[in-house]
C-alpha cells in the first residue's frame, strides 16, 4: 500500500487522513482508486468523501470525468 500504510493498521480517522493524503498526491485521482488504495469499498469510499467535503476538508471542482479534487482544510494534523 501507499507511503507504507497497511490497510489494517488504519483506523476510521486514519483512513480519512489516508484519502486526504491521497488526493494530496494526485489531484485527479479516482474514487475506485481512492477506493482501493484505501482499502473500502467503492460505496463506502464515496460516503467518506461526501463527509469530508460536508466538513469543508475537501471539494471537487469540475465533471466527474475531467475534475479534480482540491483540499480547503488540511486534516492531517
Amino acid at each position: 500500500m501507499a507511503n507504507g500504510i497497511k490497510k489494517t493498521d488504519l483506523k476510521t480517522d486514519d483512513i480519512d487522513k489516508h484519502i486526504i493524503s491521497l488526493i494530496a498526491n494526485d489531484k485527479n485521482i479516482s474514487i475506485p482508486e481512492i477506493s482501493r488504495q484505501s482499502g473500502k469499498g467503492v460505496t463506502a469510499t464515496k460516503v467518506r468523501l461526501m463527509k469530508l467535503k460536508k466538513t469543508g476538508i475537501i471539494c471537487r471542482i469540475g465533471p466527474a470525468k475531467g475534475g479534480h479534487w482540491i483540499i480547503i482544510e488540511n486534516a492531517n494534523e
